[in-house]
């Protein structure tokens, strides 16, 4: 017959068993991810299709609020009905700039949607953003022990570094794509080699600097 205190043990080496079984060194380091989120939001215009309404303002901001920094988000504005103009996206484009949109990612779409049947001055506002997810931390699945010797990754490292900089990023979608660059100068870059073959290099201003020691007597 096994004692109780032998139960007890045997269901704890069971349970640990099972947590390292979970783990493998191939979830580590933990590492930042990026989901797109999008949903939408039908804005109810007045009769003549050129304001929102005060009420419909109140709900607007409403639906905005969770977007976090609109200037993040890429807006799509469509027409619920054939029969709306296309200028009827105007005003709604009009409020999203003002309350922090970029222009440059507000776009009106001449299809019309088919997923919501109202007014013929609807329109429809379809928010996409990219969302960070953190890591699972802190994973303690497997805890470190020096005498084991079996040259394993920790499952909990890396989750500093992945929170931080998941916390921090103002972007998310920089995470998942790099930024176009600007255009290149080739005159000012040529300006340069030039200089440097002609033995011409621009000296670099000399400022004096003063040290400041504080604390010392």
């Amino acid at each position: 017959m096994i004692s109780p205190k032998a139960l007890s043990l045997l269901a704890a080496v069971l349970m640990t068993s099972a947590c390292v079984a979970s783990y493998s060194p191939s979830d580590s380091p933990k590492q930042v991810s990026v989901r797109i989120a999008s949903d939408s939001y039908v804005v109810k215009l007045n009769k003549r299709g050129k304001a929102l309404p005060a009420g419909e303002k109140e709900g607007f901001d409403d639906y905005l609020s969770h977007l976090g920094d609109l200037r993040n988000v890429e807006f799509t504005l469509r027409r619920t009905h054939r029969d709306v103009a296309m200028k009827a996206l105007a005003p709604v484009e009009k409020e999203l700039v003002v309350r922090g949109a970029d222009p440059k990612r507000v776009i009106g779409l001449a299809e019309v949607g088919t997923e919501y049947q109202g007014k013929l001055s609807d329109v429809e506002v379809i928010a996409k953003r990219y969302v960070v997810v953190t890591p699972s931390c802190p994973d303690q699945s497997v805890p470190e022990d020096p005498l084991a010797n079996q040259n394993l990754t920790a499952s909990n490292f890396g989750c500093a570094t992945a929170t931080a900089l998941a916390l921090q990023i103002a972007d998310p979608r920089d995470l998942a794509r790099g930024r176009d660059v600007g255009a290149a100068n080739g005159a000012h870059s040529a300006g340069a080699v030039n200089r440097y073959e002609t033995d011409q290099v621009k000296s670099i201003d000399e400022q004096p600097q003063s040290v400041t020691m504080t604390g010392l007597k």
